[in-house]
C-alpha cells in the first residue's frame, strides 16, 4: 500500500502530464478523451493515437526491451565505435568475479539489474567489497542479472531525438538538501519532500527517498 505523501507525488504527476497533453492537442485543435489510467486517446479529425503520461504510441514494444536491456545497449554501442564504461555481469552466486573488477578498477563503480529503467536499484560510488555485497542486494530485488561498471563523472543528460534529430536536452541534476547547523539529514529531505508536495510537479515530479545509494553517498561525504 503506497504512502499519502507518495499518493499525492504521483497525482501531482499524473495531472502535470494530463495539462502537458490537452495543451499540445488544444494547439492542433484536436479532442482529448480519458480513457482510464491515464491513457488520453487524442483526436484529430480521422487520426487519432493514444498515450500515458510520457509514453506515447511512437515507441514499440521491441525498442523499449532493447532500451531495458543494459549489457545488449553496451554491445551495440561497442559495435557502432561508441564508448561505454568496462563492466562486469554477474549474479549473487558470482559477487566474487564482481569483487575482483571493483578491485581492479581505476575509479568507483556503479551496480545496477541489467534489465529496468528508472534508477530502480543502482547504487553508485562502489569502491569496497562490503559496498558492493549491500548494493547488489538492493539491485538483486529488480532482477537476478546484475552488472557492475566503472563510474564516469560528469551531468547526465538525457537527450530526445525523432527520427535522427535532436529535439530536446534536459540536465538531470541529483537531489540537494541545504543544511541549517541543527537538523538530521532525514528531516531535511522531510521538508524538502513537503516543498515538493506543496509546489506541485513545477518543482519536481518524485519525493526524495532514502535507499542505499543515498546512504552510500552521504558515507563518502562522512555524513549518515
Amino acid at each position: 500500500m503506497r504512502r499519502p505523501d507518495t499518493r499525492l507525488a504521483l497525482e501531482h504527476r499524473s495531472r502535470f502530464y494530463s495539462a502537458v497533453w490537452h495543451d499540445a492537442a488544444s494547439q492542433l485543435g484536436a479532442s482529448v478523451k480519458l480513457l482510464g489510467n491515464d491513457i488520453l486517446e487524442i483526436q484529430h479529425g480521422q487520426d487519432s493515437t493514444r498515450v500515458q503520461q510520457n509514453t506515447t504510441a511512437i515507441e514499440n514494444a521491441i525498442t523499449v526491451v532493447v532500451a531495458q536491456n543494459k549489457p545488449l545497449v553496451h554491445r551495440l554501442l561497442s559495435q557502432r565505435f561508441l564508448q561505454t564504461p568496462t563492466c562486469c555481469e554477474f549474479t549473487l552466486n558470482e559477487i566474487d568475479k564482481a569483487a575482483a573488477f571493483v578491485q581492479g578498477a581505476s575509479t568507483k563503480c556503479v551496480v545496477k539489474p541489467t534489465n529496468g529503467g528508472g534508477g530502480r536499484g543502482v547504487t553508485t560510488g562502489i569502491s569496497r567489497t562490503f559496498d558492493l555485497v549491500c548494493a547488489a542486494a538492493q539491485a538483486a530485488v529488480y532482477g537476478a542479472d546484475l552488472m557492475v561498471e566503472r563510474q564516469v563523472k560528469g551531468e547526465l543528460y538525457r537527450l530526445l531525438y525523432f527520427d535522427g534529430t535532436l529535439m530536446d536536452a534536459v540536465l538531470r541534476k541529483p537531489p540537494t538538501v541545504s543544511a541549517d547547523g541543527k537538523s538530521t539529514v532525514r528531516e531535511l529531505i522531510r521538508r524538502e519532500n513537503e516543498k515538493r508536495l506543496k509546489t506541485g510537479p513545477t518543482l519536481a515530479h518524485a519525493l526524495i527517498t532514502v535507499d542505499t545509494d543515498m546512504r552510500n553517498t552521504l558515507q563518502q561525504q562522512g555524513y549518515t
